[in-house]
């Protein structure tokens, strides 16, 4: 996973800085045409009226990495591994050493190949594990596949050769048609009747495999038994990072040339959110209102975090120049359920410092 480059002022660990940020003027704009189909051609804007605030709450957890951690289902805790399980608890800010292993992770079920000769790879359990889709290659089977496919364990997509996508649900699988791609990842939509399917970048492709389809992502409609192809690569000069998928179901967050945008996966029209930053990754908090990772414009690699509320137009930076740690390498952050709450892990090149911290995420 690639390591993002975060600037934090060192004052902030030991007290608690109350430096206001200075306001970026801009008219606050209504995104209200996000329901409308607008051409790729021809892209909606929407520009954002940056707000001041205060230092966020920041807290050290550890001062050295832990091996691995993740959030419980209901954002009280961060269990992480460090000679043991450990939690942390998120309104305390105190630790203690975990009775479980690893608490609150469900493996998917286990679905077997029904024979030799049908190959299942790549399941991916919905957020209630209440429903897996999976991938399967039919014979006659290539004969390039490669050896790890055989014993069910084929990391991705074989490029060029038609992938069957099933799903399972109420102890049946049912097919939902073909790709011919390689799938990186999947994100659902809340009521887990669809869910995206994203197509490998250049940054993290898999090697020898190419995966050079015509799309960046594809809607899977589990009601309706569809795929429906997302972000045409012949519509698009640069490349695409997608990042996530609205709670509802009906947008898709995606940068280009660090501008966010979003995607009408129903339309398929676009809006384009003018900020004036230059935009890393994006998660929905909500149906309204976005999680942003942005570059600061002191240079570097520094990083700083901001809430866009797409109602109002308004976006609030919770870290930026005013209010940072240090000059710290950032890397694999994860946001809480509930969205209120990120923690990452962080280390300075070249020096002996490390941290492993948690941000609150929720405007004053």
């Amino acid at each position: 996973m690639r390591l993002i480059i975060l600037v934090l002022t060192l004052g902030l660990i030991s007290t608690s800085c109350q430096a206001t940020p200075t306001s970026v003027a801009a008219e606050p704009t209504k995104v209200s045409h996000l329901e409308t189909s607008t051409p790729t051609s021809d892209l909606a804007t929407t520009t954002a009226d940056v707000l001041s605030t205060q230092s966020p709450s920041l807290t050290e957890i550890l001062s050295t990495y832990p091996s691995t951690f993740w959030w419980s289902s209901d954002s009280s805790k961060i269990y992480y591994e460090r000679n043991g399980v450990w939690e942390f608890d998120i309104l305390t800010g105190t630790s203690k050493e975990s009775q479980t292993s690893r608490p609150e992770i469900l493996p998917c079920p286990y679905l077997p190949n029904s024979s030799n000769e049908i190959i299942r790879w790549q399941q991916q359990c919905s957020p209630s594990k209440e429903k897996i889709t999976y991938y399967t290659l039919q014979p006659p089977l290539p004969t390039s596949l490669p050896s790890e496919c055989y014993v069910g364990e084929c990391p991705n997509g074989y490029d060029g050769f038609p992938i069957d996508v099933w799903v399972w649900e109420n102890g049946q699988s049912r097919q939902l048609g073909q790709l011919i791609s390689c799938i990186k990842d999947h994100r659902w939509a809340v009521d887990e009747q669809k869910l995206i399917a994203v197509g490998y970048d250049s940054y993290d492709r898999p090697v020898p495999v190419a995966c050079d389809s015509a799309y960046y992502a594809w809607l899977i409609d589990l009601s309706q038994s569809q795929i429906t192809p997302l972000l045409s690569k012949a519509d698009h000069l640069n490349e695409v990072f997608v990042h996530d998928y609205s709670p509802n179901g009906n947008f898709l967050l995606y940068t280009e040339l660090q501008r966010l945008y979003i995607l009408n996966v129903q339309t398929q029209g676009i809006t384009d959110v003018q900020i004036s930053r230059e935009v890393e990754s994006a998660w929905w908090v909500d149906d309204n209102k976005i999680i942003i990772l942005f570059h600061l414009q002191t240079g570097g690699y520094n990083m700083g975090w901001g809430i866009f509320d797409l109602e109002s137009g308004k976006f609030t930076e919770l870290l930026n120049e005013t209010n940072t740690i240090g000059e710290y390498a950032f890397a694999d952050p994860q946001i809480s359920p509930d969205k209120k709450w990120l923690a990452f892990n962080a280390y300075y090149p070249g020096k002996d410092l490390f941290g492993f911290w948690s941000l609150s995420l929720e405007t004053p």
